[in-house]
């Protein structure tokens, strides 16, 4: 009882919100489909997916409905390039982040850890030129501990200027692709979508 309820809901949804069954006959077509299903021992989703129009279910070229549906394609598929961009920039703005932090932890490890290195050669050196020689090389350990730090930085931020690049590009190829099967009335692929 529960189930045949369910079934009904489920054919009134896809009805209403234009999922596929655009008529009240193709509607009407797909209890049919679930019954003769359930004979035959299948499960009701797999016969409702396979009652979907081909231009719905994205296998193959088929043509549009209308010049509004193309349109509709178009925003939808530029807000979705934009989507993916966003999601882009959020995961390299928090993978920069998480090396800041990192590279700041580091640092001041590196620093506490040369600071008792230093107490103790201090403590055991009392001239005055063996100090100046351990200065000169702590303050050139740590300008080359810095440096590799800046070059960590900038050589991942060069990765994802190069990754945003490629993106960019790539989307801009889609986009006129896209373009043209929609200027052609065809169903463009869902390859092409991000």
């Amino acid at each position: 009882m529960k189930w045949t309820f369910f079934k009904q809901v489920i054919l009134m949804g896809l009805v209403g919100s234009g999922f596929g069954l655009e008529t009240t006959a193709q509607a009407q077509n797909v209890p049919a489909q679930i019954a003769e299903s359930e004979k035959q021992g299948l499960r009701s989703a797999v016969q409702v997916t396979s009652a979907l129009p081909e231009s719905r279910t994205g296998s193959g070229a088929t043509a549009l409905e209308s010049a509004a549906q193309g349109r509709s394609l178009r925003v939808e598929f530029r807000k979705a390039q934009v989507s993916y961009l966003q999601a882009e920039k959020h995961r390299q703005t928090t993978e920069i982040k998480e090396i800041r932090a990192v590279q700041k932890v580091r640092k001041a490890e590196w620093e506490q850890k040369e600071k008792l290195e230093r107490k103790t050669f201090f403590d055991q050196n009392r001239e005055g030129p063996k100090r100046r020689e351990y200065v000169k090389n702590f303050l050139q350990r740590r300008k080359d501990f810095l440096q590799f730090q800046r070059d960590e930085l900038t050589s991942k931020m060069k990765e994802h200027r190069i990754r945003m690049e490629s993106i960019r590009a790539e989307q801009k190829d889609k986009h006129k692709e896209f373009d043209s099967q929609l200027k052609q009335g065809l169903q463009p692929r869902s390859e092409l979508w991000p």
